[in-house]
């Protein structure tokens, strides 16, 4: 299934799309414009010390249930959905109702949001979290940063299969 959602947790590789910068504060800042990302850029940003994962926010087509954060029965059976972003909805709540959240501090609360108050995004209208919780998840995506801690080799091989699929994509 070729839907063109985006999946708005990607690492960096030769086609994904940038659509956000991590500020030193931790909140990222959203690109206005999808900005392609080429094999220079690629070359460039895994030279520095941090990981690119660390300093920019990434988009790639989403895989569904290639991926490990796909859920086969979040939504109703043969539904499915991003466990991720359900994840980090319940986590970002909990962590500002116990008031140690100091970067979620001035962001709705789940549930809250209208999308005037959305933040910009050049990826929403094909977004997977925003299609699947809507402008719920648009509140959090600012304090998400994406930190790829392991290898496409280190994958279980139906997600490195996908990954490596998705790298492919032009």
């Amino acid at each position: 299934m070729n839907d063109h959602t985006r999946c708005p947790s990607s690492d960096c590789h030769t086609g994904a799309v940038l659509f956000g910068i991590v500020l030193p504060g931790g909140r990222v800042a959203f690109a206005s414009n999808k900005i392609v990302v080429d094999e220079e850029f690629v070359r460039v940003a895994r030279e520095q010390p941090r990981p690119p994962e660390q300093r920019f926010r990434f988009s790639t087509t989403c895989v569904r249930g290639a991926c490990m954060q796909w859920d086969a029965n979040l939504d109703g059976p043969a539904i499915g959905g991003c466990s991720l972003i359900d994840r980090l909805m319940v986590s970002m709540n909990e962590e500002r109702d116990a008031g140690r959240d100091q970067a979620a501090a001035g962001t709705l609360r789940v549930g809250e949001a209208e999308d005037e108050s959305l933040p910009e995004c050049s990826i929403r209208d094909e977004c997977r979290w925003y299609r699947q919780r809507g402008g719920d998840a648009c509140a959090i995506c600012p304090n998400v940063v994406t930190d790829m801690t392991t290898t496409v080799d280190d994958l279980p091989p139906r997600v490195r299969h996908a990954r490596l699929a998705s790298q492919n994509e032009k």
